[in-house]
């Protein structure tokens, strides 16, 4: 228990380090008025019918590419200092040892993860919260914009969908975007990580670039052919809204079912690659921040 205690104050202190910086703050900012651009028309036709909306645009949100894209774009750009070599590191190593301090580098790129989302998550309800109420469902507004032409009228870049509307309750949708987002976030962080322990940082955040731009080539491919790529590109399925989806009697992107065992695996197997790895790695300490 006193080891779990150790590792995990350890994991935690590396976590507020190397999260509390100026990226962090710079993603902030940017995404703050980048929301703002998205959720512009949804505010917009809130005063117009006079109702609010209830909180649970995340999905919808996370569920535009574009937006997507943005977001991953700077997580790759949080990340691409991996295999975080700062010289401070070097006396956590001396300390508690390669194997307690690869954990901690594990634990603090899955709640870095959990800290970009829950920013996402929480900028869109300020930016929401004058046209906001409370309600554990749907909601009038996110209904009306799924079976009417509203979002076509007040240029909205989200737009709710009465499919996922009707698969999943609020609270399960949200949940579910939430918990995919933190994993295929971490994954990219656990990927880049990995392959920055082998080869120079440019080839782990090339390899993330490409899983980045994968989501587009799967949206300009024959609609036929969406489902199988789509089986191969993890950051594809932070899309709740898409998952099981058709379109033109065709399914574009894999179920649930298929998702989940799949992420879990791919989390594994960089995280068996690093504890592995750092047990024989020539360290090489820099002095970055």
């Amino acid at each position: 228990m006193n080891n779990i205690l150790i590792t995990w104050n350890m994991t935690w202190k590396t976590f507020v380090q190397r999260f509390w910086n100026i990226k962090i703050g710079i993603f902030a900012v940017l995404l703050f008025f980048l929301e703002d651009i998205f959720l512009h028309g949804l505010r917009k036709f809130c005063v117009a019918v006079q109702y609010p909306v209830t909180p649970w645009v995340f999905t919808f949100l996370m569920s535009d590419i574009y937006f997507q894209i943005l977001v991953m774009a700077f997580v790759i750009y949080y990340y691409s200092n991996v295999p975080f070599m700062q010289q401070w590191g070097m006396y956590q190593v001396i300390r508690a040892g390669r194997a307690r301090w690869a954990i901690a580098q594990i634990g603090s790129i899955v709640l870095s993860a959990v800290g970009i989302t829950t920013i996402v998550f929480l900028e869109e309800i300020i930016l929401l919260i004058r046209h906001m109420e409370f309600r554990t469902d749907w909601g009038k507004v996110l209904y009306t914009i799924a079976l009417t032409n509203a979002g076509t009228e007040y240029n909205m870049y989200i737009i709710s969908n009465p499919i996922t509307m009707n698969k999943y309750t609020a609270l399960e949708a949200t949940g579910l975007t939430i918990l995919l987002s933190i994993m295929v976030i971490s994954f990219i962080g656990l990927l880049m990580f990995a392959i920055s322990l082998f080869m120079p940082r440019i080839v782990a955040v090339s390899a993330a670039g490409i899983l980045l731009v994968l989501p587009v080539f799967g949206k300009n491919i024959a609609v036929s052919a969406q489902k199988l790529f789509n089986c191969f590109s993890p950051v594809s399925w932070m899309r709740v809204a898409e998952i099981g989806g058709e379109q033109l009697s065709y399914q574009i992107m894999p179920e649930l079912s298929y998702i989940l065992p799949v992420l879990i695996c791919l989390l594994a197997v960089p995280v068996i690659v690093i504890l592995w790895r750092v047990q024989t790695i020539e360290f090489r300490w820099n002095k970055e921040d």
